[in-house]
């Protein structure tokens, strides 16, 4: 994500400066996984699988800031990290057809859950771990689904 916007610098006298941000977050899941398969019908042309899996969750947040003002002929840069690490769950729900014996197409939908208690972050050549307060935790939820085609060898 990449965003500008403007803010103030100095209350008094009003004083303001553009800032353009970037920010990368990167969220990696390993685990071992149990994958069920149920046929719907006789011909097994219809199958429904469900898949499960608990594992490590690794968590990195990039940002880069670039602040633009009058006053500064070679504009600051600010560049924070973040990472985290975790435990955390994964469920996945697929319905597929098959046309052909070789090839299926289908709809997925999966769900992952997994929150942060530490962060570490690092900026200006400073490293500090902090230890969220429940109301802060780091969630790192998500949803998501896809249609597919898959050729089966």
């Amino acid at each position: 994500m990449q965003q500008n916007f403007t803010i103030a610098i100095n209350s008094t006298p009003p004083e303001y400066a553009g800032m353009r941000m970037k920010e990368i977050q990167y969220i990696h899941y390993a685990g071992p996984s149990m994958i069920f398969r149920q046929w719907l019908d006789k011909n097994k042309k219809l199958h429904l699988t469900e898949t499960i899996s608990a594992g490590y969750v690794h968590y990195r947040d990039e940002s880069r800031m670039k602040l633009f003002s009058p006053d500064y002929v070679s504009p600051p840069i600010y560049e924070i990290l973040a990472k985290g690490k975790t435990c955390g769950a994964n469920a996945n729900l697929s319905f597929g057809f098959f046309p052909v014996s070789h090839l299926s197409v289908g709809v997925n939908a999966g769900f992952m859950y997994a929150r942060l208690t530490k962060v570490v972050i690092s900026a200006q050549n400073i490293t500090q771990t902090i230890k969220l307060d429940k109301k802060d935790y780091e969630y790192l939820t998500r949803f998501d689904y896809s249609l597919n085609v898959c050729f089966h060898f």
